[in-house]
């Protein structure tokens, strides 16, 4: 992947995370407790999800793109374009 490509779509990914972030503090304030917990365990999910098999990947290619106030690593593992290779077997 381009790293300009590799910063887009990093950025709409943060975008996403902040979306699902605004959803979290709507079901806070308007649903029950359990409810907000049941809903955040899944966003919890799903922002796993997103790091394991988009985020993370992208960043062992181009760490450049990590934002630098994030003093993020990526764990160890495939790239995305190892991914993609393997997929296509």
């Amino acid at each position: 992947m381009r790293r300009d490509l590799a910063e887009d779509i990093t950025k709409r990914i943060r975008l996403c995370i902040g979306e699902l972030n605004d959803i979290l503090i709507f079901v806070r304030n308007n649903c029950s407790e359990g409810e907000f917990k049941a809903f955040r365990r899944g966003v919890g999910n799903v922002l796993s999800e997103i790091q394991d098999r988009l985020t993370d990947p992208i960043y062992r290619e181009h760490p450049d793109v990590i934002p630098s106030d994030a003093n993020y690593t990526p764990l160890p593992g495939p790239t995305l374009k190892d991914i993609a290779a393997k997929s296509r077997s």
